[in-house]
């Protein structure tokens, strides 16, 4: 949750980028502090709540993948635009496809992939 105001205006497009991208949290943008605290009062009220009557809990239907994210990781050589998008809903992140072990990459693209991307991720760029 970050207070969206003309003042904080300049930091929230990169604190957005970075709770996104990097963490893949999503960011609400609240008006003022009480209306934070407003937000913060309903979500405790529907705590309780089944998951199905708790719209907090509700899971989002296939939201969109970056473009950007996604061309970003077809530069892993031999990885084409269905096993980024495959890495990308499975991981949900960069970083954590970075971080994923072969057994895991191997369980979503495959082995020979898996190896590339993980040997992508670990050496870098030539």
């Amino acid at each position: 949750m970050a207070e969206r105001t003309t003042t904080s205006q300049q930091y929230y497009s990169p604190l957005q980028n970075f709770c996104m991208l990097e963490l893949g949290f999503s960011l609400l943008p609240v008006p003022s502090q009480r209306e934070a605290a407003s937000l913060l009062i309903q979500m405790v009220h529907c705590e309780g709540k089944p998951a199905d009557m708790n719209p907090f809990c509700k899971k989002k239907k296939n939201v969109p993948l970056d473009p950007a994210i996604l061309t970003t990781l077809q530069c892993v050589p031999k990885l084409g635009e269905v096993k980024a998008k495959l890495l990308l809903q499975t991981f949900k992140n960069i970083q954590s496809i970075s971080a994923a072990s072969v057994e895991e990459l191997t369980a979503v693209i495959g082995k020979a992939n898996a190896a590339q991307v993980k040997t992508f991720f670990s050496e870098g760029v030539t």
